[in-house]
């Protein structure tokens, strides 16, 4: 990815290695050589993962990987706190806001138990800013939004209608359309950029994988009913086996009808665009190319624990309230 020789469609996503490649470049090699992995010694624990590598601890590489290493980091701080904000800008209450962007992006590491990488983080993040800039203020402050993501990761291109009923808020039905089909260019712009600078590298522009679904379905059945992979060094059942699964549908299904209808109208949009796309472009079981749902399970973990925080006593009228003694 740095060197930008990795196969398609997985060397557009771009964003990340360039800006790493970008900083190796105007960083003094002084500054360099303070942070190099094979210098600084084995004591500092956020190196540790840098020093298993060979690659990473060749000096060429080293400043870069730690570029990565921060950037995806920070990317998922800023995702939190885009979700955060997002869940204030669709009434949730403050405390269930607080605490469901914290219980998501911890489940994340459970959902990449297949698979993950590190655009996955960054995209979160513009997803949450897109929707809550779409919902406070107008849609045309997301355009910058929108070209970083599609370097981040050329999907963005297909999340942009699902903004639509965060748009309607503020502006009519022409105008709405007309931001979708203006981001759509943006993200389309991008993309073509990419496409054309990376044509000459191995692979394919994408996989089809309709085929290796129904062979999964077909050969592996057992997998949607019970199997587990490690997250967190535990071992877990995976999350696309029936019992959480299961669960999913369940808390969607006890919170549904109370969801607020903007919330609900982009989660249909999000499933009806992102579930044919994975069963067309993504590999079984990857629950993470569900990506664009992520906003949806946000709203449904928050209004479930909106449900929890009443059933426990602990919400009034005015939002959450500690227990007074003796109650």
């Amino acid at each position: 990815m740095l060197a930008g020789t990795a196969e398609r469609p997985y060397v557009y996503r771009q964003l990340l290695p360039m800006a790493a490649n970008w900083a190796d470049r105007v960083t003094p090699q002084s500054i360099k050589n303070l942070v190099n992995a094979r210098q600084i010694g084995p004591n500092y624990h956020m190196f540790s993962a840098l020093q298993s590598s060979p690659i990473a601890m060749n000096e060429q590489y080293s400043f870069r990987y730690l570029i990565f290493y921060l950037s995806t980091f920070m990317f998922a701080l800023a995702a939190t706190y885009g979700m955060y904000r997002v869940c204030l800008e669709v009434q949730v209450p403050p405390p269930a806001a607080v605490l469901a962007p914290m219980v998501l992006i911890l489940l994340l590491p459970y959902i990449f138990a297949v698979i993950g990488f590190f655009y996955d983080y960054s995209e979160l993040a513009f997803m949450a800013f897109a929707v809550w800039i779409t919902a406070r203020y107008r849609w045309r402050w997301v355009i910058p939004i929108a070209a970083l993501a599609a370097w981040n990761k050329e999907s963005f291109f297909f999340f942009v209608p699902m903004l639509y009923p965060f748009m309607r808020r503020r502006s009519s039905r022409t105008s709405s359309l007309t931001g979708i089909g203006l981001l759509c260019f943006v993200c389309g712009v991008i993309y073509l950029l990419l496409r054309a600078r990376f044509a000459h590298n191995a692979g394919v522009t994408v996989y089809f994988q309709t085929s290796n679904h129904l062979n999964y379905l077909i050969h592996h059945p057992r997998f949607l009913l019970f199997t587990t992979e490690e997250a967190y060094g535990l071992r877990v059942p995976l999350f696309f086996s029936a019992i959480p699964l299961a669960l999913v549908i369940w808390s969607v299904a006890r919170v549904w009808k109370r969801l607020a209808t903007e919330v609900r109208q982009h989660a249909k949009i999000a499933a009806a665009i992102n579930l044919p796309l994975f069963i067309l472009f993504c590999a079984p079981a990857e629950a993470r190319d569900l990506s664009m749902l992520y906003i949806s399970l946000l709203f449904v973990i928050a209004a479930n624990l909106e449900d929890w925080f009443r059933s426990a006593g602990l919400w009034a009228s005015e939002g959450v309230q500690a227990k007074q003694p003796g109650t």
